[in-house]
């Protein structure tokens, strides 16, 4: 599967210390001791990625909940009531209602179903096509940790400033905030494609940052 950037919930306001306290805890003892108490308090006092997004959700928002009354109504053989197959879905979050944004990346696993539509996807980041052209290669390793907000933000910026740094080399300034990359952009062998790849990245890091979510990678 690979590596892939997921958002990582915030703290509600006014759990702000407690929560990056929690963070760096669990971080330096994780290996090392049960953790079950300090990620419980963790999800007690954090807003889900889904939220900040504002994803519509099946019996709290009524344009998923009449979606998910169309999907089973649209079933050729229901094997549930409409009542239960509700009940069942209560809570489940629709990705596919939410407007595109730069949080919801173009380059995402989720087109395979092997990852959330809110996740990017790392592994264009750590192709060799990327690491060769950055100034600085070590930048990406720091994409194998869990951070914070502010170090998401700080990771984006620099980012962002290897990909001006590229567009300028190659003529691709214009690929600095287009979110799909022109159909003559070839994946493999093209330096323009690096480009749309750091900055998607970029504007990925600072969409999630901007609204106090950090980022834990998954594979």
């Amino acid at each position: 599967m690979g590596l892939d950037l997921d958002p990582m919930s915030k703290p509600r306001p006014g759990h702000e210390a407690e929560f990056r306290k929690l963070f760096n805890r669990i971080m330096s003892f994780a290996d090392e001791r049960d953790m079950t108490t300090e990620l419980e308090r963790v999800q007690a006092i954090s807003v889900v990625p889904h939220a900040t997004a504002e994803v519509p959700r099946v019996g709290y928002d009524d344009v998923a909940t009449q979606t998910a009354r169309d999907r089973y109504r649209e079933a050729e053989d229901p094997d549930m009531s409409e009542e239960a197959y509700l009940e069942s879905a209560h809570g489940v979050w629709l990705l596919e209602l939410v407007p595109v944004s730069d949080g919801l990346p173009y380059y995402s696993n989720s087109g395979l179903g092997l990852a959330s539509r809110l996740s990017f996807r790392g592994e264009c980041l750590v192709a060799e096509d990327v690491v060769e052209a950055l100034e600085n290669p070590y930048l990406l390793e720091r994409l194998h940790e869990p951070m914070l907000a502010d170090e998401l933000a700080a990771v984006g910026a620099e980012l962002a400033e290897e990909a001006r740094r590229l567009a300028g080399l190659h003529g691709a300034e214009s690929l600095l905030t287009c979110r799909e990359p022109p159909e003559d952009v070839a994946e493999d062998s093209d330096p323009r494609h690096v480009v749309h790849v750091l900055a998607s990245a970029a504007r990925w890091c600072a969409w999630w940052s901007s609204r106090g979510h950090g980022m834990e990678p998954s594979y």
